[in-house]
């Protein structure tokens, strides 16, 4: 275990020079390793999500244009939609993605919102994964009534238009056509519901309702939900573990929280606490989450409405995600505020490079090889990734599906990054830090400490995805999560640990991503150019930047602590001395039975004790007080025993001795 700032190759044993080469040199080829892996059988998805926000848009444009409207000019906004049971159904009941019964399913796909210049008129259609039209709806003040059309004229017209949908569906499979009147704002709409039965995914209700206004088909919307057996067999079970799951997380972490928030503020009455910090990382995810918001907002809606785009809209969804962004922030600032100094004063130089880049040295030694270092862990990472991905079948998870749809955003590649960013900063205060505060007992243990660590974050899981302990993928994400955090820190210092998490977190599943979503690699060249700016500067700042001392980069609170533990080490060190001046046993006398102790109040104390054995076989026994606790009580005793030991031998005399000592003492 380090205890001074890491160099990369300078003043360190050999072996460890080698691991460091090694782990440095062997990086690049470690992530070639791993996308090359993934061309092997094993790691395909068998899934892919062909459209992309270019295409949807312009397919939206081309469903209105057959509704009879003119949308140039209108609003466009676009967001992925899933179906989570439908993700679940068809990871437990393989069915092929080409099978129409899947596409209808629209486990995912894009969903676009079109809005007229006034907001008058808006037009809502999903697709799915292939870019097949699956359902649309015409709303809007500007609908007008319309007289409602004769019901075998309108049943007509919806078995043409479901023949025209479901084409892999047989006529009789289309089941019994229901009529019922549609509450949905405009008066005189109709409405025609299906329920086809799908061969290949008998488990799955389809329904089907078309919208007639006149005679419009202005809404035409494909359900899709899980029948009940399934769900009494599967759903229930899953959605129950994953509510244990997410209990058990937040629960571990409110309490880590209460402990890391209760360390913090016996910090702060002791002038060591790191406010200034605290409050800054508690003000990051609120800042970055309300940027992210007003990035992409279509991403923060459950569904697309025109109301949720005007001002109001935007301001009543931004505070309504407010304080779950400051709950986070909070935690992370408590969390960092409460085992930050548990960490400066147990792991000494771990922290270095983060203050090096707090202070403004951002193209320091320091930084440049614990970003460069935590990059490299995180290569080797993602070929353990691809190496263990054929274990867990490579499921198609809601969780990456969701991952993946982020192409469809407006800053695919922005959006990614921060949200990897945000969550390495959380996953390293919740799961590092305050764990590191918790077992600081075993910091004497490294190899201890760190399956404790391992354990505590291997169990919480990837913060960024619903707890899942019945998904085997989930817990190969959950190691993935874990082992940057603990592996990086006990390899290099905490920095080096977030941009290990950080590499995972973008890395690990990119290969997948490029397959599934074709869209990634428009804007691959754009990542690999931001890559190169992050990490050639870097580079650069490893091999030639200058190497600060812990002692150059600590803050004032931290030189407080640092000034506290050396005191503490003083006074040890007096204690001990002041321990060795008592006898270390007692004279054995006839007739007299003697038995002596003392215990110091704090560090040192004032009290003594002694016994000297005289020439002619007398006892002289020491019973002295040396004023208040303390250190100068100590040294004031210890310079008593010198004196009393040499007076002892000579002066018989009590009061003749001690006039002598107070003389010498004064």
């Amino acid at each position: 275990m380090q205890t001074s700032v890491p160099s990369w190759f300078g003043r360190c044993r050999k072996r460890r020079s080698v691991f460091i080469r090694i782990l440095l040199f062997g990086a690049p080829l470690a992530l070639a390793l791993s996308f090359l892996l993934h061309e092997s059988p094993g790691h395909h998805a068998g899934f892919r999500i062909d459209i992309d926000r270019g295409r949807a848009v312009a397919a939206a444009h081309s469903t209105a244009a057959r509704l009879g409207l003119d949308t140039r000019g209108w609003a466009a906004h676009v967001r992925a939609h899933v179906n989570s049971d439908m993700v679940e159904y068809f990871r437990r009941r393989p069915v092929l993605q080409t099978v129409p019964a899947r596409r209808y399913a629209g486990e995912i796909g894009a969903a676009v919102m079109l809005t007229s210049p006034g907001g008058g008129t808006y037009l809502n259609i999903t697709f799915a994964a292939d870019g097949t039209e699956l359902g649309y709806r015409l709303s809007g003040t500007d609908l007008k009534p319309a007289p409602p059309l004769a019901e075998d004229a309108m049943l007509a017209l919806a078995a043409i238009e479901m023949r025209a949908v479901f084409k892999g569906f047989d006529p009789e499979r289309l089941g019994t056509p229901e009529v019922s009147v549609n509450e949905s704002g405009v008066e005189g709409v109709r409405r025609v519901t299906f329920r086809p039965l799908a061969p290949n995914a008998p488990e799955v209700d389809f329904t089907v309702n078309l919208d007639f206004l006149g005679n419009r088909i202005i809404a035409r919307e494909v359900q899709a939900e899980a029948a009940e057996p399934f769900t009494m067999r599967f759903l229930r079970q899953s959605r129950a573990l994953s509510t244990y799951g997410n209990t058990y997380r937040l629960s571990l972490a409110l309490i880590f929280s209460l402990y890391a928030a209760y360390r913090f503020s016996r910090r702060m009455a002791d002038r060591e606490a790191p406010v200034k910090r605290a409050i800054i990382l508690t003000a990051v995810i609120p800042v970055c989450g309300t940027f992210i918001y007003f990035l992409e907002p279509a991403l923060s809606f459950p569904e697309l409405k025109p109301e949720h785009f005007t001002a109001a809209g935007m301001a009543i969804g931004l505070l309504s995600r407010l304080p779950g962004f400051f709950i986070m922030g909070i935690v992370m600032g408590m969390g960092y505020g409460g085992g930050e100094g548990s960490i400066r004063e147990t792991f000494p130089g771990k922290l270095a490079s983060l203050d090096a880049m707090l202070r403004g040295r951002i193209f320091s030694a320091n930084v440049g090889q614990a970003v460069i270092t935590g990059a490299a862990i995180g290569c080797w990472l993602v070929l353990l990734y691809h190496l263990l991905l054929p274990v867990t079948g490579n499921p198609v998870s809601t969780s990456i599906l969701m991952n993946t749809s982020i192409a469809l955003a407006s800053f695919p590649w922005l959006l990614y990054f921060l949200q990897a960013v945000l969550i390495a900063l959380f996953s390293g205060s919740v799961c590092l830090l305050v764990p590191l505060l918790v077992y600081r007992r075993w910091a004497a243990r490294p190899a201890a400490l760190f399956l404790l660590l391992l354990l505590t974050a291997f169990s919480m899981g990837g913060w960024s995805e619903p707890h899942t302990p019945d998904a085997p993928d989930f817990w190969l994400r959950a190691l993935l999560a874990a082992l940057p955090l603990a592996a990086a820190f006990f390899i290099w210092d905490y920095l080096a640990s977030l941009v290990a998490f950080t590499t995972v977190a973008l890395l690990a599943p990119l290969a997948d991503m490029l397959d599934r979503m074709p869209a990634w690699r428009e804007v691959l060249p754009t990542a690999g150019g931001l890559a190169a700016v992050t990490l050639v500067p870097m580079l650069i700042a490893a091999i030639r930047g200058r190497l600060y001392t812990e002692k150059e980069l600590l803050p004032r609170y931290a030189r407080v602590q640092a000034e506290r533990l050396a005191l503490q080490a003083e006074l040890s060190a007096a204690r001990e001395a002041q321990l060795r001046l008592l006898p270390s046993s007692l004279p054995s006398v006839p007739g007299l039975s003697l038995a002596a102790s003392c215990t110091p109040a704090r560090e040192v104390g004032g009290d003594f004790y002694d016994f000297i054995e005289m020439e002619d076989g007398s006892l002289c026994v020491i019973v002295a007080e040396g004023g208040n606790d303390g250190l100068a009580s100590a040294l004031t005793i210890a310079l008593a025993k010198g004196y009393l030991l040499f007076e002892a031998e000579g002066c018989r005399d009590v009061h003749q001795t001690l006039a002598g000592l107070e003389r010498a003492l004064g």
